[in-house]
């Protein structure tokens, strides 16, 4: 195992490029291992969410209507106001 090391230490210094290959090979390598286990891990949460809520992502639609008691086009009754006053106190330490 030592030789093993010892050979391929001797390539690399070598040729560096070939480190530079074998760097992208595992960094490659590790990205797709990293994909894998975060898809697996999105599959086993959706799993989960689809068992415990009753509702997937499939059945759920826009109906194409828009709620129209909504105030924020003008029309409501709140108004905004500014109050004076001393700021000491409101320190947080």
């Amino acid at each position: 195992m030592i030789g093993l090391v010892k050979a391929l230490s001797g390539l690399i210094k070598a040729f560096p490029k070939l480190a530079d290959i074998l760097e992208d090979a595992l960094f490659y390598f590790r990205n797709a291992q990293a994909e894998s286990h975060r898809i697996d891990k999105d599959s086993s949460v959706d799993a989960f969410i689809n068992k415990h809520s009753g509702m997937s992502c499939d059945k759920v639609q826009w109906s194409g209507e828009v709620d129209e008691t909504s105030t924020s086009s003008g029309g409501g009754t709140g108004s905004t106001t500014f109050h004076r006053g001393s700021s000491e106190g409101d320190k947080q330490t």
